[in-house]
């Protein structure tokens, strides 16, 4: 479907599909009966509204309904749901967790584990990771390690981009598969889905469904909180983002770049495509055997997880992978092309330091030969540079231009602007104003224009609804 912002409302057209275990009342109570106060609808002053009512012999927990023997705990005067853990206080003193067996609260000291410190980000107080590592994905898929090596990659099947090899129990597993895209009669290739398998849910961020992603296969619309808000799914400027309790981030913009960060308590725990995490990027080609891959090809073999028909671990015809001659790899090098992303006095001057300019500088030049230069190949590269620097909260100049990766050729929906530095905070009809946690450095991209609202529903996942 297309990516459209348009200035219809935000009601509903027809009955709207409810959650599990309620259905639809035109003219239902205003005060539902919830785990906290079943007896509440008795005591409801407030006229009817339209609204999705929990089925007889349930009751609202959170945003649920579960059965009355699914309740939660109380735990000093507020409802906390059953299975979910919170900290005891501002000093993250206790990690405490409701206890659905007896409807009792247990806590445990310390509230935050070795490598986490309790802090306050975003006005909300938690136990965060001290350091993260970062592997990303992007162009005619480069990748750069969690160490920092980096190499080109075709393969079209499914691969294990990162997962948890370690048998600490401490370590709470996970696993990032991506999958690339052949791209028809053009050479390489474009990651195209991007699945995470975390507290045994299984997350699908794909191509063909922005704006939304896919929980045990159903289409779900963003923002969503799962697992009593271990995993947080939202969208964070032209990215989906999916954000879990111990320090997990996974985020894919729908099109070719992908970002897996970790804390720094999974060092050493790592395999993958994206290497083991050791701050020894030497050996970031270990294949599953723990043996060096000879080759990129060789690697994705070897983490290959999933096969498609047809699909291949190497270039299409790997007998002639494409490649420059030295004069178009110096006509690509210049600053009218792949230059400027390392030029000292250009417009990534200030992010050289923090972030190495050179791997992308040369994932640039690769996909620019790869391309015959077709104006446009190389700009996803510069796109992802922008990203890494602005999330690292570092300023970027303007670098789009009429004749340089004009911005009108991004994808992007009507009744919207571009901004090269503007929130990643959307307002929807969905939620309303962004949540409390979303005070996060700008990015470049396109925002609905004042006056209109983000909104996922119907066949626009992407629509924009005027305020009414």
């Amino acid at each position: 479907p297309s990516t459209v912002c348009s200035l219809s409302s935000c009601s509903f057209y027809s009955d709207p599909a409810c959650p599990e275990n309620s259905h639809y009342e035109f003219c239902g109570s205003a005060c539902p009966a919830t785990c906290e106060n079943p007896g509440a609808p008795s005591k409801c002053k407030a006229s009817c509204v339209e609204t999705c009512v929990c089925n007889e012999g349930f009751l609202l927990s959170g945003t649920k309904c579960v059965p009355k023997t699914q309740c939660g705990c109380m735990y000093k005067g507020r409802y906390v749901e059953a299975g979910a853990t919170f900290l005891s206080d501002d000093h993250c003193t206790e990690k405490c967790k409701c206890n659905p067996a007896n409807n009792k609260v247990v806590c445990t000291s310390p509230g935050c584990q070795n490598g986490y410190e309790c802090k306050r980000v975003d006005d909300l107080v938690g136990c965060h990771p001290k350091a993260y590592a970062n592997c990303s994905v992007s162009g005619d898929p480069h990748y750069s390690t969690f160490d920092g090596y980096t190499y080109n990659f075709q393969g079209t099947c499914v691969y294990q981009m990162a997962g948890v090899c370690s048998t600490d129990p401490s370590l709470e597993h996970f696993d990032v598969l991506v999958q690339n895209d052949a791209r028809g009669k053009r050479v390489g290739s474009r990651t195209k889905l991007v699945e995470v398998n975390v507290y045994d849910t299984s997350i699908v961020i794909s191509k063909n469904h922005k704006g939304a992603v896919l929980i045990k296969g159903e289409i779900t619309y963003l923002p969503v909180n799962l697992n009593h808000g271990k995993i947080r799914i939202y969208q964070s400027g032209d990215f989906a983002e999916i954000s879990t309790d111990f320090g997990l981030k996974v985020s894919y913009d729908w099109n070719s770049i992908v970002f897996v960060t970790v804390p720094s308590r999974y060092a050493g725990a790592m395999c993958g495509m994206c290497g083991n995490y050791n701050n020894d990027r030497k050996d970031d080609l270990q294949m599953k055997n723990g043996k060096r891959a000879s080759s990129p090809g060789e690697l994705g073999k070897s983490w290959r997880v999933a096969e498609i028909p047809g699909c291949v671990d190497d270039c299409k015809d790997k007998n002639h992978c494409p490649n420059c001659d030295i004069t178009e790899k110096e006509k690509f090098e210049t600053n009218k092309y792949c230059g400027e992303i390392r030029n000292p006095n250009g417009p990534f001057r200030r992010c050289h330091d923090k972030i190495d300019p050179q791997p992308k500088f040369e994932s640039c030049v690769y996909d620019a030969c790869l391309n015959n230069g077709k104006k446009g190949s190389w700009c996803n590269i510069f796109h992802a540079y922008t990203i890494e620097c602005q999330r690292a909260g570092i300023k970027v100049d303007r670098w789009r231009r009429k004749d340089f990766c004009p911005a009108s050729k991004m994808e992007h929906p009507k009744n919207s602007h571009y901004e090269p530095c503007g929130s990643v905070c959307h307002v929807t009809c969905g939620i309303g104003a962004p949540p409390s946690d979303c005070d996060k450095p700008c990015e470049e991209g396109w925002l609905c224009n004042d006056g209109y609202l983000l909104s996922g529903k119907d066949s626009h996942p992407f629509l924009c609804g005027g305020r009414e």
